[in-house]
């Protein structure tokens, strides 16, 4: 089965219901190979068109999103493209609502095990503690209330850990308030008394975690679903739990009287403090103890939730979004400085036959520069420490006259003189001056070898001469 796209994501089959929303499996698959499947709290097209059902969900994920722990369902995503998709992409977790849970142990006529009963709630505590303490990206503190803390909205992972889930009608204390006058958020079922009048702490959460905790002990719900009978019951108070089940432990008995007490100050001060005298109260049962208590009882709805998953998983016809990368976008133009020469071009592998020609010609001239500078520098010998360069007769210093580079070679490499090796000095019968001696035919238009005459005394006098570098060169006309 195809999924239905919406956003970037695709959705599948629904796995929780709401009267405002539904949450489905989803998928993302993109182009680099990431592919990943999550969960998407949709909010109905027809109520996703209401503005302040777009505010509500805004203030939801952002709230949710400055929520860190491993007891609160993470938040990775908003889809907001009005005026039908409205969104929040989740993070999925494989386990089941402890309200279903309960449905089901009710219809066994069981109640949950004190054990597993602090061990579900105790995780649920950490994480609206870690709620209440949550702070802004100035680190000024949130204040959020969840105001909504029931069965439904705890998951009780097939791994033994409970999460937090749908901070939908949370309130940051010191953000606009989205409640409009008169209106009543939250169920009545597990509502504090002052909530009736609008005063939220978070001892709030506090009460509806300790109502939470009463009906996992007791196997039945508190309040019935009827509003002015659920209305009647709250202002009555709550009965002990140990007045309906004499085997709960005395003290767990206590923890939940304190969390219900009609005074908010009478209340533990914080979600963390409950949770650490519930398991002073009674020892929890470990994650892997809660794991099987929900595979056994939950595991109609781990089936569900497993097909819906497998069947976005199997669903090849899943969109991939496209990234832009690199390769995709065309190169920048080179920035032009005015007035400034640009560089030559490089040639390319498609470069013509008479590119490659000149390129022969490049290396070619390279090679007679090479061997220009070995014929120069390329004695190899050794100063002579008795005669510093500095005292050296005028008539061993050769000057090089500049040749002019080789035509071919110039017009295809401007710029580039190529260095000609000078000819030796014709004999005479005076020393030679120092004076430059008279350019060589070019490499190019060599004239024919010159017959070998015998060198005068004086040029033979001293037969050597040293280079810039100090290094002494033998004229070779001058040896026997």
């Amino acid at each position: 089965m195809a999924g239905q796209a919406f956003g970037r994501y695709q959705l599948y089959r629904a796995f929780a219901q709401g009267g405002m929303a539904s949450i489905h499996v989803a998928r993302l698959r993109l182009a680099s190979g990431f592919d990943r499947i999550v969960a998407v709290k949709r909010v109905s097209p027809s109520l996703a068109q209401n503005e302040r059902n777009h505010r509500m969900l805004l203030e939801e994920a952002r709230i949710s999103g400055r929520v860190s722990s491993p007891y609160v369902v993470s938040i990775f995503d908003v889809i907001h493209e009005p005026p039908k998709r409205l969104g929040i992409v989740m993070e999925i977790i494989r386990g089941v609502s402890l309200g279903t849970l309960l449905g089901a142990m009710a219809e066994q006529e069981e109640r949950v095990p004190p054990a597993v009963a602090v061990a579900i709630l105790a995780d649920a505590l950490r994480g609206l503690h870690a709620a209440h303490e949550a702070t802004d990206l100035d680190g000024s503190p949130l204040q959020v209330v969840h105001r909504d803390v029931s069965p439904n909205n705890l998951i009780v992972g097939a791994n033994g850990v409970t999460r937090v889930v749908d901070f939908g009608i949370a309130k940051a204390l010191g953000a606009e308030e989205l409640t409009l006058t008169g209106e009543v958020k939250g169920k009545l079922g597990y509502m504090p008394p002052e909530q009736l009048q609008g005063r939220v702490t978070r001892q709030a959460d506090i009460y509806a975690a300790g109502i939470v905790l009463w009906e996992m002990l007791v196997g039945v719900r508190l309040r019935p679903d009827d509003r002015d009978q659920a209305v009647d019951d709250l202002r009555k108070g709550v009965p002990s739990p140990r007045s309906k089940v004499a085997t709960i432990p005395t003290a767990l008995d206590e923890v939940v009287m304190t969390a219900v007490a009609r005074e908010p100050a009478k209340r533990f001060a914080t979600a963390e403090a409950m949770a650490i005298a519930l398991e002073e109260a009674c020892a929890p049962a470990s994650h892997e103890q809660v794991a099987a208590f929900v595979e056994r009882h939950g595991y109609d709805a781990l089936v569900a939730f497993d097909e819906a998953c497998k069947e976005a998983a199997e669903d090849e016809s899943t969109i991939v979004t496209a990234l832009p990368t690199a390769d995709a976008a065309p190169p920048p133009e080179p920035a032009v400085v005015p007035d400034r020469p640009q560089p030559p071009q490089l040639a390319t592998p498609a470069a013509s036959a008479t590119s490659r020609r000149l390129v022969g010609v490049g290396i070619a001239a390279a090679l007679l520069i090479g061997i220009g500078v070995g014929v120069m520098f390329g004695g190899g010998g050794k100063r002579d420490d008795a005669a510093p360069l500095a005292a050296l007769p005028d008539a061993g210093r050769v000057e090089l006259a500049e040749s002019p580079p080789a035509a071919a070679a110039s017009a295809s490499f401007p710029g580039i003189a190529i260095a000609e090796v000078p000819a030796p000095p014709e004999p005479s019968a005076t020393p030679v001056p120092s004076a430059s001696v008279a350019p060589r035919a070019s490499a190019v238009t060599a004239s024919p070898p010159r017959p070998r005459t015998v060198p005068s005394k004086a040029w033979c006098t001293p037969p050597y001469t040293y280079d810039a570098n100090g290094r002494k060169h033998y004229k070779r006309e001058c040896l026997p």
